[in-house]
């Protein structure tokens, strides 16, 4: 059994509010998601993005690479955040 409150989805569409709270349960958006954590726990969310950067062997990406690759994906906030901490990944 799972005691999970939040589903983070691209798909919000297939989960409306109103149907998701019966279960008290909220959707989000990653791109949302990512933000909340950022102004929680930028140093550590930074860290895990520069993780994720490294592992990424055919092909390595650079920073830059990188947070194209996350603005191809739907998160442009993140990116605008982060492109702030870019050394840093």
């Amino acid at each position: 059994m799972c005691s999970a409150n939040l589903i983070v989805t691209f798909n919000l569409q297939d989960f409306p509010r109103e149907q998701i709270e019966r279960y008290n349960l909220a959707a989000q958006h990653p791109d949302d998601f990512i933000l909340d954590l950022l102004d929680l726990h930028p140093a550590q969310v930074c860290g895990a993005a520069a993780s994720h950067r490294r592992s990424l062997k055919s092909p390595p990406k650079t920073s830059d690479e990188y947070l194209d690759t996350l603005l191809e994906q739907g998160l442009t906030q993140t990116v605008g955040l982060l492109r702030e901490w870019k050394a840093a990944i």
